[in-house]
């Protein structure tokens, strides 16, 4: 849509540059999360993303849940 600057990254960091690029220096520590939704720049970047493919899916769905409730 005209005048709206939201990026939503979908998939990990080692199949998704973007990601890639959105995470890094952040917190998410793989070894402790295998999925998260995360709003990298408030209102616009958010990343979606799991540590595996069935992660990444896992964290689509509770992304779509979550827009849903809005």
């Amino acid at each position: 849509a005209v005048g709206v600057n939201t990026l939503i990254s979908v998939g990990g960091d080692k199949v998704n540059s973007v990601t890639a690029d959105l995470l890094q220096g952040s917190a998410v520590d793989w070894t402790a999360e295998t999925k998260v939704v995360k709003e990298v720049v408030a209102g616009s970047k958010i990343v979606v993303a799991g540590k595996e493919a069935a992660d990444t899916l896992s964290a689509a769905q509770d992304f779509v849940a979550q827009v849903r409730k809005v």
